[in-house]
């Protein structure tokens, strides 16, 4: 929509600008075809009194600095036109990002992944691996919510290097979600494991050396062929509250023995 009301007004502005072109050149060629200048000048001489060559003198001026004002004012347009469009990128941006990580948020796991997903060979081709931290409260009561913040953008930053090429969504709190390219179960448990690990290395904050867990749930499209992005959701959140039943940094995958009741 807003791609439309720009190009309405760029065609505007072109179209007045061929416009006034077309009569500037109209005017232009009557001006030679009767002499304009030449009569104007007999006529300026036949009143000198009058001074009328100054006057034209000053309109000349006038006009100069007028189509100055106007250039300026152009570039003020563009220069505005620019800052907006800058503007409403990076509200798009954030309307459907997390601002302390980064990461992509709920909003954006509610309306854009399903097409993102689509694009890269549907659901069927996806695992979800849903990401609870352990002791992240504690860690977040012993240094402060600004050093919980900076482990979370760590937190962040460790997901999506483990997940370079796939969606890494924040959900909120101490919750994140993978959405990955499926694979074999015992594949999947082991990328759990890899993310459990490498979640659960320390990390220097504030001066405290910090360390947490994590319990990571997994659900899989072979686990259920008519899976949708919302169900696979709804199981791996069950798995991963089944994970942190049995123990801390402990992964957990949802069969298709679970009916979701």
């Amino acid at each position: 929509m807003k791609k439309k009301r720009f190009w309405r007004i760029s065609i505007g502005v072109h179209s007045e600008l061929l416009l006034l072109s077309a009569v500037a050149l109209m005017l232009w060629a009557v001006a030679v075809y009767s002499d304009a200048y030449e009569q104007l000048h007999d006529f300026i001489e036949a009143h000198e009194a009058l001074e009328l060559d100054e006057v034209l003198v000053g309109l000349i001026c006038a006009g100069l600095m007028g189509f100055v004002f106007a250039v300026r004012r152009m570039n003020d347009f563009r220069r505005e036109a620019r800052f907006r469009r800058s503007a409403e990128t990076q509200a798009s941006w954030t309307a459907v990002h997390d601002a302390l990580t980064g990461l992509p948020n709920r909003r954006f796991l509610e309306q854009q992944a399903v097409q993102m997903i689509a694009e890269r060979g549907g659901m069927q081709c996806h695992a979800i691996l849903a990401i609870d931290l352990d002791g992240f409260k504690r860690v977040n009561d012993l240094i402060g919510h600004d050093g919980g913040d900076a482990l979370l953008a760590d937190i962040a930053q460790r997901l999506r290097r483990l997940f370079p090429d796939d969606i890494v969504v924040r959900l909120g709190g101490d919750e994140f979600v993978a959405i990955c390219k499926t694979a074999p179960a015992p594949q999947l448990t082991a990328r759990a494991e890899e993310i459990i690990s490498n979640l659960s290395r320390p990390v220097a904050i504030k001066g405290f050396h910090v360390e947490i867990g994590a319990c990571v749930g997994i659900a899989a499209p072979s686990d259920c062929q008519t899976a949708t992005l919302k169900d696979l959701l709804l199981r791996a959140d069950y798995a991963l509250y089944s994970g942190k039943k049995a123990g801390r940094d402990v992964p957990c995958t949802m069969t298709r023995r679970w009916t979701g009741q």
